[in-house]
């Protein structure tokens, strides 16, 4: 990119000494509201037409560097509209992922409802069959049995 170019250095310090001493000369000869010199008609137009290629060149380098901003800009806004695609694709995968995850969960709550009613009957049969088995006796108190039924048949 092209810097600025200071006004003062676009025009050779004899040019402007020159047109100073035009300019003195005029205004103490001549009154401003009369015509000008010819001599100060052709250095405002020798002037005029410098300051008009200078300014030609400060706009053509001023385009040039709002050009470049601008193309600096563009690219710059460009990859942000890339990250923000890329982060609402992902936003959207994790989107999906936790759709299946609340289905999931749905799912296996449903599931455990169901095992803590089996477990609450199982619970119940459990507790019968402890009930049951203490009031059929002992093992060993049915052997102890079976051999006194056992000599009381033998002795008669």
């Amino acid at each position: 990119m092209a810097g600025f170019v200071c006004v003062d250095s676009l025009f050779p310090k004899t040019y402007n000494k020159r047109m100073k001493k035009l300019i003195s000369k005029t205004s103490k000869s001549v009154d401003p509201r009369k015509k000008l010199s010819p001599e100060v008609r052709v250095a405002l137009d020798v002037y005029s037409k410098e300051t008009d290629k200078k300014i030609k060149i400060l706009t053509l380098d001023f385009q040039r560097y709002t050009g470049a901003l601008s193309e600096d800009f563009q690219g710059k806004v460009s990859a942000v509209s890339e990250q923000f695609s890329g982060l609402n694709e992902k936003i959207d995968t994790i989107n999906k992922t936790l759709d299946m995850h609340t289905e999931m969960i749905g799912a296996l709550a449903e599931d455990v409802s169901i095992l803590k009613e089996d477990v609450a009957v199982l619970k119940e049969d459990v507790s019968e069959i402890k009930e049951e088995l203490k009031n059929k006796g002992d093992k060993s108190e049915i052997v102890r049995l079976d051999r006194r039924i056992a000599v009381l048949e033998h002795s008669t």
